[in-house]
């Protein structure tokens, strides 16, 4: 916690010494990076050697330290509310990934028996 609050605040210093376009500018390229790791990862997928549930634990994984990280540096999740953030990513990933898997699952089911028949 301690950590946390010197992290927040020596950013408050940068922040301080910077100017709004500059600071905006950052947060630009912050986001820009953010973005690319949270759409990038999705590539687990095609690897066709790894099994579907362990490429959903390592996208799931990338994707929850990628927010925590965003969201602990700019002071958006405090330190004593990670476990609830915890519980709800896993939660809500869970339902999502069942939501998109499911249905694909079936599609290439329809489509393999309609090949073989």
């Amino acid at each position: 916690m301690a950590l946390s609050s010197e992290l927040k605040t020596m950013k408050e210093k940068v922040m301080l010494q910077r100017t709004p376009i500059a600071v905006k500018n950052d947060m630009d390229r912050l986001y820009k990076k953010r973005k690319e790791v949270a759409a990038g990862i999705s590539f687990v997928y095609e690897i066709e050697s790894l099994p579907k549930s362990f490429a959903a634990l390592i996208q799931g994984t990338v994707l929850y330290l990628d927010y925590m990280g965003i969201y602990l540096l700019n002071g958006c999740l405090p330190a004593n509310q990670v476990l609830i953030f915890t519980l709800i990513f896993m939660f809500v990933f869970f339902v999502i990934w069942l939501c998109i898997y499911i249905p694909t699952r079936n599609i290439v089911d329809r489509m393999n028996n309609t090949h073989n028949h």
